[in-house]
């Protein structure tokens, strides 16, 4: 089974995907963070509603992404409505929901301390609380590198497993990443593809005349990337884990 055959047989539901995720990084990339009392009283109203319709966009775009991984471990190219997505992936999101706050902890603290070094590095402690946008970019795709294994394989093993996140860890012990060679082509590309646009977007600020038509492209590019990855790790793991019984899975959705 290959990543193409998936992406010809079940696109329209990759593109539902792909359509909830982007949107939901193109409002939150468009979110200001309040800096004085009147920008705080005008992010009670409007932007609280905005956040919540992020989301309430994020929740929605996971939840179909873990329903389209699961029933690609089970049923591979055979399409899905996109209702069994939801009521799929709504098992899988709690179930990964404490992980994944903790992963993203780790990293953003793995990220915070290499900012650190490196500002300290090369610019001084005087430019500690206002580092360059290289060396922003630089920690957190180091980060992401650090932690590419778990980030991915996690999830991906618990959806094809059907196993407990802290099982999973155990698990992907076994998974050797360099023999995975697709893998690892796609989250190369979409590691250039994302230190690329994030360099861009330290260019542009709010109110120039590219600024929407950048934050566009970034939310696709980084959808996009996240739905491929994600999928190549979960066809790899299929490689090497039993495929899971079709009759496990309509008795997960029968219990939720």
């Amino acid at each position: 089974m290959k990543i193409m055959d998936i992406m010809k047989s079940r696109w329209p539901e990759l593109l539902m995907i792909l359509v909830f995720h982007a949107c939901a990084l193109f409002l939150f990339g468009d979110i200001e963070v309040p800096q004085t009392p009147d920008q705080q009283q005008q992010f009670s109203g409007t932007q609280f509603l905005l956040g919540m319709g992020v989301a309430a966009l994020g929740i929605i775009s996971q939840m179909m992404l873990w329903g389209f991984l699961r029933t690609t471990a089970v049923s591979q190219a055979q399409p899905i409505p996109p209702g069994q997505l939801l009521v799929a992936g709504r098992w899988y999101f709690w179930k990964l929901f404490a992980f994944q706050i903790i992963l993203v902890l780790l990293m953003i603290l793995v990220a915070s301390v290499l900012q650190v070094v490196l500002t300290l590095s090369f610019y001084g402690s005087a430019a500690v609380n206002n580092s360059p946008a290289w060396v922003q970019i630089i920690s957190l795709l180091t980060a992401w590198v650090v932690f590419l294994k778990p980030f991915y394989f996690v999830p991906a093993v618990v959806l094809a497993r059907d196993i407990s996140p802290l099982e999973s860890v155990r698990a992907i012990r076994l998974l050797n990443l360099w023999e995975m060679k697709t893998f690892l082509s796609i989250a190369v590309v979409f590691f250039v593809m994302m230190g690329a646009v994030e360099t861009l977007s330290g260019l542009v600020h709010r109110g120039d005349l590219l600024y929407y038509p950048l934050l566009a492209v970034q939310s696709i590019v980084m959808s996009v990337g996240v739905i491929a990855v994600f999928l190549s790790a979960m066809l790899e793991v299929l490689w090497r884990i039993p495929k899971p019984s079709r009759q496990q899975t309509e008795g997960e959705n029968d219990e939720s």
